[in-house]
């Protein structure tokens, strides 16, 4: 992270944003001729250059972009011998031709100024067909071009320059913690020949541009979190474009530190507070699991074994040494002949219907042809519903028949292991049921604290935004190049 100071011109227009901004909020200026997102947008431009707002501000050396071209200067001479390339990450101040100050084209002319040839530093605004911008990685891969500059819009995604880059410089902060992700997933990333690498931070002390840098990176850290499992929220949303309000506009002017407490105090309440309402959220599937959930399953588990203990003692009265069975009114004591004859039947039938065809050992017999997954099954019926599917052998599914029958007792000891389980599970549920949650006192001290932090910061006032009808404003789009902002 490289920071400049602000100049005494920049501290000037800093401290008239918050003459501006105190009218905005005061409601004296109507919200056409200006408003807070404007204010914010030149707030951004002044952070990166103040000749973006002002021809005749001055050319500070230790600006952030001078900074830069001495690195950006640095880094090539001593990657000359592989022909090392380096990325410059500018989302304002882009390329125009309009005559206005824009600091790619500075940033070019000081590096061809200390020995760069010209035919080596780029602009991926240059070139706008799929074949040109091709070539220009091509150039860039094989270091016939050595410094590229670009926005995040333009050479985010599908960018694969990263052969021999051995420097990346974020020049502005862009508005999203993916957009960062996206850019220097340009240099980190593989196929990269180089083992070490320099990824720089341009920062402007006590303007938007710092302030922006500390929202993003509290974002990306708290995304983090939930993305590594850190925190147990479930789902977050991407930073948006930030608007500055009166009372930050104020901060920043003056250095206030609390600025910066304040941004550390509402990422930790919003990280307790998610887990505040996660642990609500819990706690009350946890009073359903002990005052519905299980029980009414435990009832369902016990009526099921009451149900199988009943049909054991049915089938045990009804079972015959050999066996016997009746179908459609015939008695068999051969699976084979009864096998067959039940396959007769089925195909007879008609399909998705339970047809009872006879009874087996004291259980009526249902046969259901081609149900909802195109399977035929054998069905007895007693207390409970007992299910096979048909086998291709007559023989076989009489077997089918005897095994399911057979096969109660196990049934038993599963449905009592469910009965053991399901009351564990209700046990366990009421018992996180009642833990309190584990940092109340912590997300207590923090919003008192956050509270106070509003109160000196001025930002308890409500918003500062003057609501506007459609018919009174008609929206200006403002669009510079890969930037569109609603003014």
């Amino acid at each position: 992270m490289i920071s400049a100071e602000s100049s005494d011109f920049t501290k000037e227009i800093m401290e008239s944003f918050v003459e501006r901004a105190s009218n905005i909020r005061n409601g004296m200026v109507d919200p056409r001729i200006d408003n807070m997102l404007k204010i914010t947008n030149e707030a951004r431009l002044l952070g990166l250059d103040p000749r973006l707002l002002y021809d005749e501000a001055p050319n500070e050396p230790d600006s952030k972009v001078n900074q830069c071209i001495d690195k950006v200067f640095e880094e090539y001479q001593e990657s000359d011998a592989f022909k090392g390339t380096q990325i410059i990450f500018c989302d304002v101040g882009t390329p125009n031709t309009d005559g206005r100050f824009s600091v790619y084209p500075y940033i070019k002319e000081e590096l061809i100024k200390r020995g760069i040839p010209e035919k080596e530093v780029c602009f991926i605004h240059d070139d706008n067909s799929e074949a040109q911008r091709e070539t220009l990685f091509a150039d860039m891969r094989s270091g016939n071009k050595r410094i590229i500059l670009g926005s995040t819009a333009k050479m985010g995604t599908g960018t694969n320059i990263q052969d021999r880059l051995i420097a990346l410089h974020h020049l502005d902060c862009p508005w999203r913690p993916s957009d960062l992700e996206q850019r220097e997933g340009r240099i980190l990333r593989q196929g990269n020949q180089n083992e070490a690498l320099n990824i720089y931070k341009y920062v402007t002390k006590s303007t938007f541009d710092s302030y922006l840098w500390q929202i993003v990176e509290n974002k990306q850290r708290f995304i983090s979190q939930i993305m590594t499992s850190k925190s147990v929220a479930r789902n977050a949303e991407d930073i948006d474009e930030t608007v500055l309000s009166f009372a930050e506009v104020k901060a920043l002017a003056t250095g206030n530190p609390l600025i910066k407490e304040k941004m550390d105090i509402d990422n930790e309440v919003s990280r307790l507070s998610i887990l505040k309402s996660e642990y609500n959220s819990r706690r009350y599937a946890m009073e359903d699991n002990f005052t519905y959930k299980y029980p009414k399953l435990i009832q369902q588990a016990k009526q099921r074994l009451e149900g199988l203990i009943k049909d054991i003692s049915r089938r045990d009265m009804n079972k015959a040494e050999e066996f016997q069975i009746n179908i459609d009114g015939k008695f068999f004591d051969e699976r084979e002949k009864a096998g067959t004859y039940l396959q007769m039947l089925l195909s007879r039938i008609e399909p998705d219907k339970e047809a009872h065809i006879g009874t087996f050992n004291g259980f009526d017999l249902l046969i259901l042809k081609n149900n909802f997954f195109g399977q035929s099954k054998m069905i007895l019926h007693a207390e409970q519903k007992y299910e096979v599917e048909f086998g291709d052998s007559p023989h076989g599914n009489m077997v089918r028949l005897e095994n399911l029958l057979d096969g109660l007792e196990k049934r038993i000891e599963k449905t009592e292991s469910q009965i053991d389980e399901y009351e564990r599970n209700m046990t366990q549920s009421k018992e996180e049921w009642e833990k309190p949650f584990m940092y109340e006192e912590e997300l207590a001290l923090k919003l008192k604290r956050q509270f106070e932090l509003n109160a000196e910061l001025d930002m308890d006032k409500g918003d500062d935004g003057i609501v506007v009808s459609e018919e009174d404003f008609n929206e200006e789009v403002i669009v510079e190049d890969d930037e569109e902002m609603t003014v």
